[in-house]
């Protein structure tokens, strides 16, 4: 026999399958962006009334309120948050699947939404790509560059169907799937002239820190490791001379200035290597930069397209790290 909150659960339940519309998923959002039933009217071309009854459905549906109401407006209850919520997740997801339909009827298998940190390598994602259309066929593929917060922010907004990410503590992601995929290693990039010099003896990094230095944002993991970098051999680190998550910026200003250097992990030194005149140092130390990670949504099931590319991204992991 079900408990209590399994029955209530099941009773909702029930009633949002045979009642609960898209446009009133619509409503509870926009109440929570306008803050007024006369001004979500005036915006929809609608009477107050006519939505004030599509509210009056819908608390009757979860059984509760949403909306305190007041004189000036609308403010959602802590239940009516969730709601928002919840309804903000499945608007997103019927937008995906109308995605899906219409790549599927201009001869697309679907369309993938994935996540990616900017400093990871290019020709990594690329080669899954094409692995992955070689064995499903063409689908559109969507990226999103931004850093791990946020993009697992997007994860759970449902805007995205995977992030590859740096790895997370288990009690921050315990409401996502998480398959570790390799670590990185450090290396420097630098000019050609510089990288002659360089590389005729170890790695001086009390001349290093006098050096001009190109990294990312304050407070990112990249930026802190590469900080203690320096701390671990006893250096004070450099103040940077360009702060910037840009590899086109980091490539192009470190090929026009001998002077100026970047540590970045190898794979993507590789890939800089490869766009622009620059050198990449392999930096013998150990880095403490936490893992790159695939996430996805607990209880999300994986669509064949998805399938493919996850295997096909662990596979080239593994050979290649």
């Amino acid at each position: 026999m079900p408990d209590r909150l399994t029955a209530l659960a099941l009773e909702t339940l029930g009633r949002m399958r045979s009642r609960l519309k898209a446009r009133q998923l619509n409503l509870l959002v926009a109440l929570s962006e306008y803050g007024s039933l006369s001004r979500v009217a005036q915006e929809w071309g609608v009477t107050q009334p006519y939505l004030t009854q599509m509210l009056a459905e819908v608390e009757s549906m979860m059984g509760t309120a949403l909306f305190t109401r007041q004189r000036g407006g609308v403010t959602p209850t802590p239940v009516g948050c969730i709601a928002i919520s919840r309804a903000s997740r499945l608007l997103v997801d019927l937008q995906d699947w109308a995605n899906d339909m219409a790549a599927a009827r201009l001869g697309f298998t679907e369309r993938l939404s994935i996540g990616v940190i900017h400093y990871l390598s290019g020709q990594l994602l690329c080669d899954t790509l094409s692995h992955t259309r070689e064995q499903v066929g063409p689908f559109v593929f969507s990226v999103e560059e931004a850093s791990s917060d946020r993009l697992l922010a997007l994860l759970r907004e449902h805007r995205l169907e995977g992030v590859v990410a740096r790895a997370r503590g288990a009690a921050q992601v315990r409401d996502l799937r998480c398959d570790i995929l390799f670590r990185q290693r450090p290396a420097l990039v630098c000019h050609l002239k510089t990288a002659r010099h360089l590389g005729k003896r170890a790695l001086d990094w009390h001349e290093l820190a006098t050096m001009d230095w190109v990294l990312p944002p304050a407070g990112t993991a990249l930026g802190a490791s590469v900080l203690d970098l320096f701390l671990h051999v006893g250096e004070e680190p450099p103040v940077p001379a360009i702060e910037t998550h840009s590899l086109k910026i980091v490539g192009r200003m470190i090929e026009r200035n001998p002077s100026m250097v970047a540590i970045v992990p190898a794979d993507v030194a590789h890939d800089l290597s490869t766009r622009a005149h620059v050198a990449s140092v392999p930096c013998d130390l150990e880095w403490p930069l936490p893992p790159v990670a695939l996430y996805r949504r607990q209880g999300a099931g994986d669509s064949p397209t998805m399938a493919t590319f996850v295997r096909t991204l662990k596979t080239l992991c593994k050979e290649r790290f």
